[in-house]
């Protein structure tokens, strides 16, 4: 009897130790230290409370299962936001208009940058420009050094500067990738000036993707 009461307490306390642990793991991830702490501090309070006033003297009694209830979002440690990397990087690329429809046209554009994960990378895109609100939509291929690659789709708009220059702003999101970039999912921001006279553009870019190879 005694020794399954032992047992009794010892799983409880191992599973509250590990909710503790997750939520530390979880929170931190997102940046939010002291949130962590606190809920830490709290979910193992009542933890202690919760086995020790247990009418058996080491399992967790119903009411106090419910103060240790947690968003399942802290049940998995390994979820797809902790394991979200850093994307950035600039960009400068020449412009070639391509015609297109009566209300848009349509612009390539082939260019080069430096890219974490990607490195030097090249990358070749084809955007269509709707005259009539102002906004773009396109498709990229970026492709590094060794010929790995990853395959954006994108929407944005654009407007103009007081120096002539336009500037761009696309949202970009990966639909595909080879090598090592296969099954890598992620999104992110291009900022871009654009020179309507002399064809070329240059900026940089920010957002997240998953660790190149997660998928393997």
């Amino acid at each position: 009897m005694l020794s399954h009461l032992a047992g009794s307490s010892s799983r409880s306390r191992r599973i509250v130790a590990r909710l503790v642990k997750c939520i530390s793991t979880v929170t931190s991830c997102a940046g939010d230290r002291g949130t962590s702490a606190v809920m830490a501090s709290t979910l193992s309070t009542e933890s202690n409370r919760s086995i020790a006033g247990s009418p058996n003297s080491g399992e967790l009694n119903p009411s106090a299962r419910s103060k240790l209830t947690v968003p399942w979002a802290f049940w998995d440690c390994s979820s797809e936001a902790q394991q979200k990397a850093p994307f950035k990087g600039t960009l400068q690329g020449s412009d070639t208009d391509i015609e297109g429809p009566d209300t848009a046209f349509v612009v390539a554009t082939a260019g080069t940058g430096l890219a974490t994960h990607l490195g030097r990378v090249s990358f070749t895109q084809q955007t269509t420009v709707d005259l009539t609100v102002g906004t773009d939509t396109g498709s990229t291929n970026w492709i590094a050094a060794n010929g790995d690659s990853i395959d954006t789709t994108f929407v944005g708009s654009g407007e103009p500067t007081d120096s002539g220059l336009i500037r761009i702003t696309e949202v970009h999101t990966i639909i595909a990738g080879t090598g090592r970039f296969a099954g890598v999912l992620g999104s992110f921001t291009v900022e871009r000036l654009a020179d309507p006279v002399a064809f070329v553009t240059s900026g940089s870019f920010h957002g997240t993707t998953t660790p190149p190879g997660a998928a393997h």
